[in-house]
């Protein structure tokens, strides 16, 4: 199965590692993997169509303003 977001990935697997880290070494190790799943939440959650969405925007309002010229 191929992995479809590598950055989510590799950032899960050092949050798995810390999280092991805690139990055996020292449970400052916590902090690194909290820090991680916000990473790994942010980049899931991200809006891939923003700059998409931005333009269908800019272009209604252009429609807007040629309507009020008129």
């Amino acid at each position: 199965m191929p992995i479809k977001n590598k950055k989510v990935f590799f950032f899960a697997l050092i949050a798995l590692v810390c999280i092991a880290l805690t139990f055996l070494v020292h449970r400052a190790f916590i902090i690194g993997a909290i820090i991680l799943m916000i990473l790994n939440q942010r980049e899931l959650f991200k809006n891939p169509n923003k700059n998409a969405n931005a333009k269908v925007k800019l272009s209604s309002k252009n429609k807007q303003n040629k309507k009020i010229k008129n």
